[in-house]
């Protein structure tokens, strides 16, 4: 009985040490991390839309938004705002599927731009990354979308977080004129 309990008191010992430890690492890395994934992201962003200025993540502005929109950022043309830029998170047919939607401010996409398909299967879902969806210039109250054929579910994916994107735009286009540029 003695036994028993030295060594459930050392595995106690031994667990608050590691998670202690765990702890001070973790409050060393996370900033690097976090900085890391902000300069991902504007590097995507940059990749695939053509404005000189983002905001960084606003999404916590929009607590109604679905819990598919991951991140909300405004592109910004001088000091008013040309574009919101929705990454959203859908299911596709192997697993998740995120996609930046950009809508311009006028009501019209912008582009669509798969930036993680890795689940989707080799050579047909993958075919995603890079489609157009031939959205491009459409208004949000009036488009349609192309699908690839063989790739259903996963451009069934990239459609859901186009409209996922559309209908929170309308929620939100009205307000787009007072945003400004605060990082």
């Amino acid at each position: 009985m003695n036994k028993t309990i030295r060594y459930a008191l050392f595995l106690l010992v031994l667990g608050i040490i590691a998670g202690g430890l765990l702890a001070v690492v973790n409050s060393f890395t996370a900033p690097i991390i976090e900085e890391r994934q902000r300069e991902a992201v504007m590097e995507a962003l940059n990749e695939h839309f053509d404005y000189p200025e983002y905001s960084l993540d606003r999404s916590h502005e929009y607590p109604d938004r679905t819990s598919e929109i991951t991140a909300i950022y405004f592109a910004f043309d001088e000091e008013n705002v040309a574009a919101v830029i929705y990454q959203v998170t859908t299911q596709g047919f192997g697993g998740a599927v995120i996609s930046l939607v950009g809508i311009k401010a006028d009501g019209t996409f912008d582009d669509v731009a798969v930036v993680d398909a890795s689940s989707e299967t080799p050579k047909i879902g993958t075919q995603i990354v890079g489609f157009d969806f031939g959205i491009k210039n459409e208004s949000v109250n009036d488009y349609s979308y192309d699908t690839i054929v063989g790739a259903t579910k996963s451009s069934e994916a990239v459609h859901f977080a186009i409209d996922i994107a559309a209908a929170h735009f309308k929620t939100i286009q009205d307000t787009l004129g007072g945003i400004t540029n605060e990082q």
